[in-house]
């Protein structure tokens, strides 16, 4: 029947929960998979996950308080998923759900190949996409039963986090304290996303080139096509990472370390190349408030400490 106006709500929409935050996001998604099962989940998840003092860990407290089980599968020193092992662990059929985590808002695993997989034996595929811009048709959480993501993480805002679900079910409710703050909200809807996207690739592009010259720092991945990075991971090399922090904190030059310190339960002996990335990674400003005037002052000072 013919309508004045628009009624169906989820018609052309993607069925998106916004959150307090990323954490609270992915807590919900456990909590709804351990109720479908009727029991407790087994988790695998990737061996690169940090904490700190002060925020814990944003990937790792859910599982605790959930109290789900888990195993971990290897990442290689450029945090390259090892889908083999991966899928070695899935097909003993003792996990329930998969972790991907799209670091520093990269994708580094064939995500068709582990879809397939986890059709296959039944388990939950979910993308962590909490250093991802969020963009309704890019590669990155669509793949998954479910993604997750940081409002923060791309945009001038304290909160916000958003889960997305690409499989039918009951919609996500969470209670007023855990919902997306109205500020954070505001900001997604005045942001323009593509220039955001232009900005950070820009200046991703630039310290590619500029960084070429400086020996002891060795970048993880040259900028695909599409992708919107987080920030311009390198490795600090010969156990200068923490000295050229410092450094740069004190000419405030703030970057940042993800994840230097890893979850205790993540075991040095079985997972070295994790500990590896974890004692040498530095985090450089991409973010659209930088400007190259900025990453020009940036690679000076890197440059002048690793040759001093």
């Amino acid at each position: 029947m013919l309508q004045k106006a628009p009624q169906q709500k989820n018609r052309c929409a993607t069925d998106l929960t916004f959150t307090r935050s990323a954490r609270v996001a992915w807590r919900e998604i456990l909590q709804r998979e351990a109720a479908i099962r009727q029991r407790s989940i087994r988790v695998l998840l990737p061996a690169y996950i940090g904490e700190t003092d002060r925020e814990g860990s944003g990937l790792f407290d859910p599982i605790r308080q959930t109290q789900n089980e888990f195993a971990f599968y290897p990442v290689d020193r450029r945090l390259v998923p090892d889908v083999l092992a991966a899928e070695q662990l899935i097909e003993e059929g003792r996990i329930d759900l998969l972790l991907v985590v799209h670091y520093f808002g990269f994708v580094n695993v064939d995500l068709d190949r582990l879809r397939k997989q986890c059709t296959r034996h039944r388990v939950t595929l979910v993308e962590d996409c909490a250093h991802c811009c969020f963009l309704p048709n890019a590669v990155w959480g669509g793949a998954g039963d479910y993604s997750f993501y940081a409002l923060h993480k791309f945009l001038p805002t304290d909160g916000g986090g958003i889960l997305r679900a690409n499989v039918e079910g009951e919609p996500f409710e969470c209670a007023e304290r855990e919902s997306c703050p109205r500020e954070a909200l505001e900001q997604v809807c005045r942001t323009d996303l593509d220039l955001v996207a232009r900005l950070r690739r820009t200046n991703y592009q630039y310290l590619e080139q500029a960084l070429r010259r400086v020996s002891g720092v060795s970048p993880l991945w040259k900028l695909p096509a599409q992708t919107i990075p987080h920030s311009y991971p390198v490795r600090v090399t010969d156990d200068r990472r923490e000295a050229l922090y410092f450094h740069l904190l004190e000419k405030r030059l703030p970057t940042i370390a993800l994840y230097y310190r890893l979850v205790e339960e993540i075991d040095p002996r079985s997972f070295p190349d994790s500990y590896s990335v974890a004692n040498e990674i530095l985090n450089l400003p991409v973010h659209q408030d930088t400007d190259e005037s900025d990453l020009e002052v940036l690679v000076h000072e890197i440059e002048q400490f690793l040759d001093a």
